[in-house]
Order: C-alpha cells, then structure tokens, then sequence
C-alpha cells in the first residue's frame, strides 16, 4: 500500500505534513522498568525493583525477553481542554494498563495498514477525552520482545514515551484524505473509477488540502464530503468483518499467545467505543486463556459478545489442523468449545471458522453437519500454487451425503487491509459475483491484534467514492444471507496445493499426537467399565490445544515443539497411571487378561513376561489367556520366514529382494526391484521452509544407503533381520520382521543429522492400482496413482491416517502401516512414505537427533484385512496381571460397520458408542445392547431421540453416535 502511495509523491508527502498535526507531544513522560526473561504475572508488579530506564536505550537483547515498564507524568497547562494521549514507542509488544485494567495493546508495525496510520502501529495509549491540566499521568505496560511476527526485524528500545494533544478533526480529514488517495489508486482495476472519475478525486484532494492550509479544515472536508457520502449500491455486498487470528503458537510459545490474546481483546473493546463495527472470535482456547489471566477484560468480553459487537466464531477448542487430528478428536474440538461458549455467553456459532488451516479432508463436512453447524469459512484453497480453485462459494459435500455452505474469502486473507484497495482486490478476484455476497476479513491477524485505527476508519467510509457495496455486519449473518443462493456442490476433499511438507514436519509431535489420541481412547473405555476421570477434560484439552495448526504440522519454533512434546509426555504418563489403575481394578488372581480396545476381534498370540499367550477376544472385550507354544519361525543366512511370508535380503545392500507370499502363492515384489528401499533426497530450502516440500525433489540426485551390518535372529515372539546403515552424515538401524500377521514390520531407529534432505521408505509391490486408498478420519479417501493431469500432479504429498493400500478383491491389496506418520506420495507404482525432513525454518534444529518410528507393509486379500490391521497396529491390546472377563456393551451384526469410540456420557447418565460405515455400503445392522435402552444423539451428544428398534441403518460412510441407557 505504501509503494503505491509514494507513485504520487504530492499526495505522499501532503500526508506525512498531516500526520505530524494529528498528535502533538506537549511533555516527555518519565520510565523505570524491570527486564526478566519470562513475564511476570501482574499481581507482583507492585512489589518489584523497578530502575529508571532513560529513552534510546535497549532492554533487552533476548528473544522473548519480557519487561514491566511504569511511565509518570503530569499534563501540562496547555493541554487544558484537549484530548491527551500517550505516545510510546517502544519496539516491541506490549498491553498498557492504567489504574490497572487492560487499555490496550501497544504493538510497532504488523500490518501494511498499520504504517498508513498517523501513528504506525499501534503506540497510542487513550488518557483524557478532555483534560483539565495538572492531572497525575501513571500506567503500566507489560512488554515482550516478540519482533515482527518473531522475525525480530525490531530493536526492543524505549524510542519514544510522551504525552501529546490529539486533534481529532485533522485525524478525520488525514483519513478522508488517504481514503480517497486509495480509491484513485485503484483505476485501472476498479470498473466502477474511471479515469475521469480518477482526474476528479485528485482535483479535489488538491482543493481540500489548499483550505486545509488556510487554517479552514471544514472547509477542506466539506470539498470531500461529495465523494464519501454517496453510498454505492451495485454489486456484490462485502460483509466486513474485524479479525485479529491468533496463532496459540507459531514464531512464538504458548505463552505469549496468552498476553497477545489480552492484546488484542483490549484493543477491540478500546476501539469499539469509537467505531461501529463487529469482531469475529474463534478457539475457546484463547477465550479460556484471557478468563483466567484477566478476569476484569473477560467480563468486558462477556458484555461485548451478549451485545453482539464481538461474535464468537467457529465453535472450535482452537482452530485445528485437519489432516492429522483423528476423527474422534476434530469432534472433541467442536464439544469442549461448544460446552465452553455456552457455559461463558450462552450461546456458540453455526460457523466453523478455519481461515489458515493446510487442507481439510472429504469427511469433514459431516462432522461439522454431526455436531450442529451449517457453515464453512476458509482462505486457505485461494493458495494453491497449481490449479486455482474453481468456486467461491458452494455447497461442500460429504461421503454421506451431507452438505455444508462454504465460502473462500476472494482476497485470499484474514488480514485484509480494508482499504479501497483491498476491496477492489476482493472483487477483482470474486470468481461468483451472482452470489451478491462475499467476506472481507480484516485486522492484524496470525500473532493477534485484531482492526487498528487505520483499518476501522477505512471500513467507515468503505463503499463509497467507487469502491463496492460494503455493510459491517456477522459472519453468521453473511451466511444467511449467501444461503439463499443456490450454490453449486462440491464433492471432494479440500487439498491444499501447499504446505505439505507438514505431513512430516516436526515427528515428534506426530508420534506423540497420534499417541495421546490412542491412550484417551482406552482410557475412555475404561471408564464405562470403572469410574469417571476427573481430569480427563483437562487431558483433552492439552492434546486438542497442541492440534493447533502451527503446532501438529510441525510449522513452529523450536521451543513451541519442545513445550508440545513436553507437554503431550505428560499426557500419556497421566493417562498410563490412569488405565493401569482401572486395568488393576477390573483383574483379579493369577493369569494375564486382554483388553481388546479395537472394533475388530483379537484372536492370535502374543508374548509378555517371557512366556506366549493365546486368546480370542471380541472388540471392546476382555479376557485371560492361555499359555501356549511360540510360533514356529524360518530363518537363514539371508532370510526370515513365517507361516504368511518368506523375506529374502540382498545381503549386500540389505533391502528386500524377494517376499514371497505362501498363501498366494506368488511373488509381492518386482522383477529386478527391492520391495522395500530407504532413500535420501534433497529437500531444497524454500520461502516457507518447514511447510513446503519442492515438488522437483524427485528430480535431484538421491542417495542410498550403505550397509553396514545385517544380521539374523529369533525369539519367542518373532523372526528378524537386524541391518545397520549409514546415510548420509546419519545412522540408522532397523529391525525387519515377522510375526504370522501377513506383515513385514520395520523398527526404525534413526540418528538424524541432514539438514534439507528427507529420509522415505518406499515400496515397490507387483499389485499396483489406478488409485490409491487412503485412511482418512472416519473413513477413506481414493486418489490417483498417475499424473495424466496437473490435478494428479498436485497431489505429489498427500495426507494418510493409519494406511493407504493399493490393489483390489481380485488380484488383493499391498498397505503401507504407520503408528505415527502421515505424509505419503503413491504414483507410478510407487508407495513412498515421508519418515524425516530437515527444514531450518522456522526451527534450524527441526528433528535433528533420535528418532524412532514405525511401519509396516501388509498384505491381505480383502480391504476389510488391511483396515484390521491398520487398527492392530494403532489400537494394540492392553494386557493386565490377572484373570478378568468383560463383555462389550453392545455389538453391531454388521462387518461394514466400526465401533470407533466408546465413552462415558458428557451428562454421565449412559455410554456413548461412536460407530460408522466403512467401506461406503448402505447397509441395515442389527444392534444388541444386552438389555440397555438404545437412542440416537447427534456428534455432541445432544438431541437425544430413542431409537425405534434395535435394526438401524447407515448410509454409506455414515457416522451413528448411540447412547445405551440402563431401563428405567
């Protein structure tokens, strides 16, 4: 915006002359301060040893330093009569407090439109609407050196601290001005601004400003008023709604998200007594934060939202990603923050607000129809690098059949600058104009702050002097509005063209994520079995609030990703201690019981305790095993063998020259290619390092492995091949093996120590397909193994849950298993699977280090095989000293339908059984519940409806949530 200004340089420095009459600095304003390296929580403030702190100097060289700054004055005799404020510029971010409650943020420049402003950023503490003289000046401002959106563009110094006159008149005419400087800027894209119209708007800003020198300023506004109140009625309607997204961490911790979070909620409700608009607020999360570190603001919040100025968007604990959160827990994010906002304001949104989240997948819509919402908000599809997005808005369809209304914000930001040109943008880009609606979203957005002044009086005179129709209004009512329109239907997943380098990003926080999702999962089991977990909801709520979109996908700093790691370890101890404590409950006397957590029945061995034991039990289950004899296994010197597989190794490289498969009788393999190869690329840098994978990779030279030890052996439990190599400037070492399951598995452990490569494990099976399956939350997704397209070729990294098989029921499939990994390319006869990057950005340590991961390659004759096995692997059994035999509490006849959770009521009065359609079959199920009363509840487990019968029927991929209730 500033560039285009300095085009005409007469207009740019007629502004600068305006800005220095906007504020006049009639005193300095004395400092002391006391500097730490985490912040210090406001109730000590009063007692610390603060020093006095002279303008120009430094206070703090460390990244997220933290200083509690104290400035005193007097107002002086001339301000008498006068607005005062303070003027501060102090480098970094900061919340000003006067007589102790939140006034406002105090930020430097984080937005195009915060340098357009008389003052740049924000640096203007409101003191006196109108001043005395003589009264005492004192507030606090808690800062922290968080840089420019943690790029630390900025030196954390005390460069300015005054008390000034504000001249509200010359603030007006200086934004009237600018205004209509912007508007004429847009010619040659505005079709509403011709270059006549152009010649006009430049002839009166000369007029005005030559009154504006004569001392005659209502005059000067007075030859623009023509132009600014002439409300234009045409077109698409623009729903401005004020933004300030939060990242709860990306270039910065957690910790300060909490204090951004105070920022920018006392922003809004400052300038809100001035501007007449509305600000949208998602992540329960954030709102929760600001309730517990500032009550006082919170009740303003409170008060905000009840009057409708501040709109609660999303519904959301936070604004998750969506390609790696389980299915269960993208339902957990919608009831923890739809219990939060109804318990807070009574009320929630029917938006599911995601503007910045990496791609969503085909499932989601009926997650969102499931738990109560009807609409859908995103930028994120207007950033793909290959194929543009065809639609704006539509209806976005699920597998089910269930639709939600969608809308793409046509800027293509949630930090729109508001100006004539951002809406010129908009509509230059609006792909749907028939619609007469669309969203513009504006504000300092991904580290907070939400609209400045700038940006609040730009959307005061928007949709005047040529530029589109523009109302300030609610997001939810936009929608209701769009929703009259018929809209075209889109069925499919929602692929972000971008970012897909967080597939594998960061793998600690994967394994753990996918983890933390597993123990929840038991530990809920077992508490229909046991007693409720009083801090289950906070264990939850940990997990879902590290499923942040700059968090799980690996886009964060290194301290983020330590504190999330730390964080979800805590977690699984917990819930470890937890499920022992009911496991040990539930078992009495000698012997060793199974707890089968899965939707598929266990039947096989298993070794513990130096001993095999065998069993067979139903899903969601229990009971003892046997002891037995160990598995017979084959082994020589250069193959392992089970009753399934016969593995031959090249004894020289150590890769899989032959799976034979007994049961097929054939060959798994290629002629002439190993099954299974470990490959190192380069993984070149890129503008948005952690998140981007160059789609040329595959071009670059790669390297193999050396072999640096193969061995051979057997235990109770398996058959293996230990091989060693070196990679690289890296060791790895895995074990290869079998166990009857008609798997290979591979126990990975890795001394990482690239930096922009990437480490695969691929598969090279002779059964290949057309398309490929892939797991996704609550069902499957198919895509294409070729690239005939530049659709096809897009998708060179896409998104897997537990597995993605090729094959079919004739010839049978080949998977590739994982317990923790997510990023996949499945082309040209190719299974490769992502195991580690090493990106510098925004973490130069990213990975680096051990790392320990596992996968499997199965093969199975029907897809019902692979999806047990997926659930074998992430789902194992639990085992418990004693003797125990559980029944479930309900069982569903029909194969094609999964049990995925079984939970203890919200409202504690029955159990919640979460079941779905797998394979996209209509079908009609039987379903006994032993006794227990059957009803139907929504994915939040409200609208509660008794079931008629116990015959219930799915639509294909359809998710059923079940509540079993004792007869009363």
């Amino acid at each position: 915006m500033i560039e285009k200004i300095t085009l005409h340089p007469i207009h740019f420095l007629r502004l600068q002359a305006l800005k220095k009459k906007v504020y006049v600095p009639i005193a300095d304003l004395t400092a002391e301060a006391y500097v730490s390296d985490e912040p210090v929580p406001k109730a000590q403030w009063d007692d610390l040893p603060y020093t006095p702190f002279p303008k120009g100097k430094t206070w703090t060289k460390t990244k997220f330093g933290c200083c509690v700054f104290r400035f005193r004055g007097t107002v002086p005799p001339e301000g008498k009569g006068k607005k005062i404020v303070a003027l501060l510029k102090l480098g970094a971010e900061g919340e000003a407090y006067v007589k102790g409650e939140a006034v406002c943020g105090v930020t430097p420049v984080l937005s195009k439109m915060d340098v357009g402003q008389p003052r740049i950023g924000k640096q203007v503490v409101p003191l006196f609407s109108v001043a005395k003289g003589g009264e005492t000046i004192s507030f606090t401002v808690d800062c922290g050196n968080n840089g420019y959106c943690g790029t630390f563009l900025y030196d954390p110094r005390l460069a300015c601290a005054v008390i000034a006159v504000e001249d509200p008149e010359v603030r007006r005419y200086y934004y009237d001005y600018l205004f209509l400087l912007l508007t004429m800027l847009t010619q040659g894209k505005n079709e509403r601004l011709t270059a006549e119209e152009s010649k006009r708007i430049d002839a009166a800003l000369s007029k005005s400003y030559a009154l504006f020198q004569k001392g005659k300023i209502d005059e000067a506004r007075e030859t623009l008023r023509p132009l600014l109140s002439v409300e234009n009625e045409k077109g698409v309607t623009y729903t401005a709604i004020g933004h300030g997204h939060l990242d709860l961490a990306w270039k910065w911790p957690i910790r300060e998200s909490r204090r951004k979070a105070i920022r920018t909620f006392s922003n809004v409700l400052q300038y809100q007594e001035t501007y007449d608009f509305v600000f949208g607020a998602s992540q329960a999360q954030m709102f929760e934060w600001v309730e517990e570190d500032d009550p006082v603001l919170f009740e303003r919040v409170r008060k905000a939202v009840a009057e409708g100025k501040i709109e609660i968007q999303g519904g959301m604990w936070t604004e998750s990603d969506c390609n790696m959160s389980g299915g269960e827990s993208l339902i957990r994010q919608f009831l923890y923050g739809d219990k939060y906002f109804l318990s807070r304001f009574g009320k929630t949104s029917d938006v599911v607000w995601l503007p910045d989240v990496f791609g969503f997948p085909h499932t989601l819509p009926q997650i969102i129809a499931g738990v109560g919402k009807k609409y859908f908000a995103t930028i994120k599809l207007s950033w793909n690098t290959v194929n543009e997005f065809p639609l704006q808005s539509f209806v976005w369809k699920s597998p089910d059949g269930s639709g939600v209304v969608s809308h793409i914000s046509p800027e293509g930001t949630y930090c729109a600058s508001a100006s004539p040109l951002s809406f010129v943008k908009a509509d230059v880009k609006n792909k749907q104009k028939n619609t007469k609606h669309a969203l513009l979203i504006y504000g300092v957005s991904d580290g907070g702050g939400g609209p400045g002044e700038g940006h609040l009086e730009m959307v005061t005179r928007a949709g005047k002097a040529f530029t589109p129709k523009t109302r300030v209004s609610s997001t939810e009512t936009f929608f209701t509005d769009l929703s009259e329109n018929a809209l075209p239907v889109y069925d499919g997943e929602l692929y972000l063209e971008k970012h897909q380098g967080t597939l594998t990003s960061q793998a600690k926080n994967k394994y753990y994520n996918r983890l933390s999702e597993r123990k929840l999962h038991d530990l809920e089991w077992l508490e229909t079995l046991t007693e409720p977990c009083p801090e289950k909801e906070s264990y939850w709520k940990t997990v879902l609030t590290n499923q942040f979109h700059d968090i799980l996908p690996g886009s964060g700093i290194e301290r983020v990703h330590r504190e999330s790691v730390e964080a979800y370890l805590r977690v699984c101890e917990d819930l470890d201690r937890e499920t022992e404590k009911r496991l040990n409950a539930l078992c009495s006397g000698e012997g060793l019981t199974l707890f089968n957590p899965s939707p598929f029945p266990f039947a096989g061995k298993i070794c513990a305790e130096g001993k095999t034991y065998e069993g067979s039990v139903p899903p969601y289950a229990a009971a003892p095993l046997s002891v037995t004899t160990s598995d017979r296994f084959g082994r020589g010197e250069d193959f392992i063998e089970d009753d399934a597989l016969k593995v031959t190794f090249d004894v020289k490289t150590g890769e899989i020259r032959s799976v034979y498969n007994k049961k097929r009788q054939r060959e798994e393999g290629k002629n002439g290619v190993s099954l299974h190869a470990l490959t190192l690329y380069t993984d070149r840098k890129t503008y948005y390092d952690a998140w981007d994978i160059d789609p040329a990779y595959l071009r670059k030279p790669t390297k193999k492995p050396s072999l640096v030890g193969f061995a051979i052996s057997e235990s109770e439990e398996c058959v293996s091949a230990t091989v060693s190599y070196t990679l690289g400037v890296s060791r790895i070492k895995q074990k290869v093996f079998l166990k009857n399951t008609g798997s290979i598995g591979f126990e990975t452990k890795i001394d990482w120590r690239e930096t922009h490569k990437m480490l695969r494990a691929s598969v090279f099976p002779a059964v290949y397909s057309e398309q490929a399956t892939f797991d996704i939350q609550f069902g499957t997704v198919k895509r294409s193994t070729g690239e005939e397209n530049a659709i096809e070729k897009a998708k060179f990294e896409v998104c897997g849950q537990y597995y993605v098989a090729v094959g079919d029921e004739s010839r049978g499939y080949v998977a590739v298993i994982n317990d923790g990994k997510y990023g996949y390319r499945v082309k040209n006869g190719e299974i490769s699977l992502n195991l580690l990057r090493a990106p510098t950005f925004p973490d130069k340590t990213c990975d680096r280090g051990e790392q320990t991961c596992y996968y499997e390659i199965a093969f199975a004759d029907t897809e019902e095989e692979i999806v047990r096995r997926g659930y074998a692997v992430n789902r194992p059994p639990l085992l418990a000293v004693g003797s125990a035999a559980i029944d479930a509490p309900i069982r569903i006849d029909e194969k094609n339908v999964l049990i995925e959770t079984i939970k203890p009521s919200e409202n504690g009065n029955g159990i919640i059984v979460r079941a779905y359609e797998r394979y996209g079959k209509a079908v009609i199920t039987n379903v006994e519940t032993f006794g227990k009363d059957l009803f139907l509840t929504d994915l939040l487990e409200n609208n509660e409806t008794k079931a008629d019968g116990n015959t219930i029927s799915f639509r294909p991929h359809e998710i059923k949530t079940f509540l079993l209730r004792e007869k009363k």
